[in-house]
């Protein structure tokens, strides 16, 4: 996944300074499916009193100038999960632009349940619904989604949220209590009976109820049963994980780009993904627990050039964006346990390398 994103040409540098035409705050992202990473046309978002549509490749862009804060931001797409989140915006005197990227998960095909009979609904990922027979007033076409990572549609903050489910219809209720049963993708060693809780999210109203009735099977997986759809969460009620960011700034490195006594020109592209380092969580529980996508990369194209008179130059990168330091608490102390780099503007320079002796034309020097 390429994000394009065009900084202005500085020299020197040693100590990088602010963009000539100042210190713009421009948003450029991409919308993709959770679960292919393919970008989604047509996908509506709206942020700042903007409303924009993603272009044939998920991608979109505002051209409004931002300044540092929180937007929040929705993003919506038929037969998809709506998904609303508050947009950091955060750059250093130095950034100009800001790149991101948004997952959406897609919804799952429905399945007819009979009322007289009852069904049920497996996915091959390990995921069960059963409905008991009469439960249901009328026959009903439901599915059930796995809406875990980066593109879970609700906040999540404060709690360590290890499994969600989407149910729909959203609203439907039962006359008697259904079961959702759902695969245990943490360590065994961290979850139990005591510690584990669910509750339901109304996607329709934000109404929020805690489940009672949560037990985990020998076999390493989890039953809940409640009597309405709803999105079903299932956390820990230990505070187990805490989540630092702050801005970083990589190292100015070199381009293989150089103008030199041959050439008035010279261009180079450059494409930095994220940079994850786990310990005790998967990608999908970091991504849930920092709500944004981790699984992306941004691309950036400089360009320099150089007049009869100029020195030999160099083009150059530099690497800007959130450092997220996920800590663990071990029972006494928190520890540094997770890292993530998620780049979000790539800034160009150019350096002094040389000169040529006559100082001529560029044409044969």
């Amino acid at each position: 996944m390429l994000f394009q994103t065009s900084c202005d040409i500085q020299k020197a540098p040693s100590e990088p300074t602010s963009n000539d035409v100042g210190d713009l705050k421009f948003l450029s992202g991409k919308v993709i499916d959770d679960k292919t990473l393919q970008g989604i046309p047509q996908a509506r978002v709206t942020i700042s009193g903007s409303n924009l549509i993603t272009d044939a490749n998920g991608s979109f862009s505002l051209t409004q100038e931002l300044s540092d804060g929180i937007y929040p931001i929705v993003i919506t797409k038929e037969g998809y999960f709506t998904i609303q989140r508050n947009l950091k915006i955060s750059k250093p005197e130095k950034g100009k632009s800001f790149v991101t990227a948004f997952s959406m998960i897609q919804k799952n095909p429905t399945v007819n349940i009979t009322a007289s009979t009852g069904g049920s609904i497996n996915l091959t990922e390990g995921y069960s619904l059963s409905i008991p027979a009469n439960a249901l007033s009328a026959n009903t076409a439901m599915s059930i989604t796995p809406i875990l990572g980066g593109g879970i549609p609700f906040n999540t903050s404060g709690k360590f949220v290890i499994e969600a489910v989407a149910c729909e219809p959203a609203g439907q209720t039962f006359s008697s209590p259904f079961t959702l049963q759902v695969p245990l993708q943490v360590s065994p060693s961290i979850v139990n009976s005591t510690n584990l809780k669910a509750l339901t999210v109304n996607s329709a109203t934000g109404a929020v109820e805690q489940i009672s009735n949560v037990t985990i099977t020998t076999g390493g997986r989890i039953n809940v049963q409640f009597n309405h759809f709803s999105y079903v969460i299932l956390y820990l009620d230990q505070n187990l994980f805490r989540v630092t960011e702050k801005l970083y700034e990589d190292s100015v490195k070199s381009t293989t780009a150089i103008a030199d006594c041959r050439s008035e020109k010279a261009s180079a592209s450059v494409t930095v993904g994220s940079t994850i380092s786990l310990n005790r969580l998967s990608v999908t529980l970091a991504a849930t627990l920092l709500q944004r996508n981790l699984n992306f990369s941004i691309s950036g194209t400089g360009s320099i050039s150089r007049k009869i008179g100029d020195p030999i130059r160099q083009l150059q990168y530099q690497v800007l964006g959130t450092l997220y330091d996920i800590e663990y608490f071990d029972g006494n102390n928190w520890i540094s346990s997770e890292q993530i780099k998620i780049p979000e503007s790539i800034k160009f320079f150019s350096k002094d390398v040389g000169s040529c002796h006559n100082q001529g034309g560029t044409s044969g020097q």
